[in-house]
Order: C-alpha cells, then sequence, then structure tokens
C-alpha cells in the first residue's frame, strides 16, 4: 500500500510516502523496483510523457527553435542532443557519466547520461542556473560549460527571454503563477520560481489526463483504466495480460495525448513500457497528441 497526497507539495505534484516510490531509483540501483511485480494475470504498464517540462518551457516561452524540435518530422531528443555535444566538446565526460551511472557498458552509459545531462545540464540553465554553477554540480570545465552556454542561449534566446521575464515577475509580485494560473506565494530562493512555474504546469496536465482516465474506468466499470501510482510525469496501470492489452495501451496514452489547454502549442507525447516488474520494463510505443496553432487546435 501507498500512500499519495495531492496537497503537500508546492507544485501541485502528488507525493507519496509509506514508501515513498517517487524517489525509489530508476537507473543506479533500480534493481529495488524489481520487487513491485503485477497480480497473476497481468502487467504494469508505465506510461511516462516525454520531454513533458521541456514542452512547457516552449509553450510558455513561445519559442520557435524547441518548438521545430518538437514539431518537424525529424524529431529530436533534446537530451539527448545536448549530450552528444556535450561529448564532442569534451570526450572526458563519458568517464564521469560511467561513474556517476554504475554502468560499464556504452550504450547503458549513455542511457544514464541522458537523464544526468538533462537534470545538471539542460534543465539547469532552463531555469536559471549560471556556469559556474553547472560546473560545480557536473564536474565539467567552467570553461566548457561556458561554451556550451554559448550555443545552447543562442540557440534558445526566446527561452532565456522568458526566464527572465519569471524571474522578474516573482520580484516584483511576489508570487508565481503556472500556466495553469496556479499560484504560489511565499519565499522561493534560487532557480525555483522557474522550476515551480514548469512543474506546476506540468502536474495540472497531468492531473487532468489522469483524472479523465479515472472517470473513463468509472464510466465503464473497468477497473484496469485506473492508475496505479503516478511518479510526476509517468502514470502506471496494472492492466490484463491478455489479447486485450493493446486496447488498453491505446487507450490510455491517446487520452494522455488530448490537449486540454489551449496554451499548448507544441504536442504531448507518451512512452509506453510493459512488463512483469517495475524494473524490466521494455518501451512498447510512443503516441503523440494534437497541439495548438494560431488558437486552432491541429
Amino acid at each position: 500500500r501507498v500512500l499519495f497526497r495531492s496537497t503537500l507539495t508546492w507544485t501541485g505534484r502528488l507525493s507519496s510516502e509509506d514508501p515513498n516510490i517517487q524517489n525509489w531509483p530508476k537507473r543506479r540501483h533500480k534493481e529495488v523496483r524489481r520487487q513491485i511485480v503485477p497480480p497473476p494475470g497481468c502487467l504494469i504498464l508505465s506510461c511516462d510523457y516525454g520531454q513533458l517540462e521541456a514542452r512547457v518551457i516552449q509553450w510558455a516561452s513561445g519559442d520557435k527553435n524547441l518548438l521545430k524540435e518538437f514539431t518537424e518530422k525529424q524529431k529530436y531528443d533534446l537530451h539527448w542532443r545536448w549530450l552528444y555535444r556535450l561529448l564532442e566538446v569534451y570526450p572526458p565526460y563519458m568517464n564521469h557519466l560511467a561513474l556517476a551511472s554504475g554502468e560499464n557498458k556504452e550504450d547503458q552509459i549513455l542511457k544514464a547520461g541522458r537523464t544526468i545531462i538533462k537534470t545538471d545540464f539542460v534543465f539547469a540553465s532552463f531555469y536559471g542556473s549560471q556556469s559556474e554553477a553547472v560546473a560545480s554540480v557536473s564536474g565539467i570545465p567552467v570553461e566548457i560549460v561556458k561554451k556550451l552556454h554559448e550555443e545552447f542561449w543562442a540557440e534558445y534566446a526566446d527561452v532565456l527571454r522568458w526566464q527572465k521575464e519569471v524571474f522578474k515577475f516573482y520580484q516584483d509580485n511576489g508570487f508565481i503563477k503556472t500556466l495553469t494560473n496556479y499560484k504560489r506565494d511565499g519565499v522561493v530562493p534560487g532557480n525555483e520560481p522557474v522550476n515551480n512555474f514548469c512543474q506546476g504546469t506540468a502536474a495540472f496536465v497531468v492531473a487532468e489526463a489522469r483524472n479523465s482516465i479515472k472517470e473513463k474506468a468509472f464510466a465503464e466499470n473497468d477497473l484496469a483504466l485506473l492508475p496505479r501510482w503516478d511518479i510526476h510525469d509517468d502514470l502506471s496501470y496494472l492492466i490484463p495480460d491478455s489479447s486485450d492489452s493493446e486496447q488498453y495501451i491505446k487507450t490510455i496514452t491517446e487520452e494522455m495525448v488530448i490537449p486540454r489547454f489551449n496554451f499548448i502549442t507544441c504536442p504531448l507525447l507518451v512512452e509506453a513500457s510493459v512488463g512483469y516488474n517495475w524494473c524490466d520494463l521494455e518501451e512498447v510505443c510512443k503516441v503523440e497528441g494534437g497541439y495548438y496553432k494560431d488558437g486552432k487546435l491541429v
């Protein structure tokens, strides 16, 4: 049994306790997740929003280059892109990734590296960390970070403008307001104004999808459509291990990518994975939704 609470976090995200499975490792020591198994005759279905907070940043900033990355036929994964760029200009970073991840195979080191660079460089930069702070956390020489930051902000100039606007709004008004008009008052140190803006908006997107699927579960009297746990941007289900599994995956993922707010100006993406325990899940599909362009749904 896991207890979820909806009122204890500043951003509107769910929190959990007894145990707090939201803090269970996903990379190093992920084997602890193997003890979570479905009932007989069921599969675990994990539906994870892809790059959700980066998409929130695009919605808020209107950044045209980010929009291209999420909508053009040749789509890019933002975090893979900057990981490969960093390794290009600073190859020794691979040793840092191996040590931090505990992996020894190149493909697994890189897979873990995507998560590490996402936190240490991409989102640290989006949220307002300066080059010296990124270098301190990531172990990358500061001159390399400065070089990357020059490229990064030349690429995402609209994001930098928006970031400064978020900090100024907080300084002028003393509160943070998300795209869904959720407000947080009080002292918000460091980069938290931008962090709270993004996580708060993302939390409402996830909550709306979760509630819609819950309504469908009650209407159809089908408990397999009830999300069993929520790990930030990831909703997980227990679905029948039968010929019906594909239909459940289709129903849930298509519901999750519906753009329920008109500020969604690039598509939502959900990555679905299934398995017989929470550690060894295999990706089965990616599903993308529509989005609003010039006020119209496309």
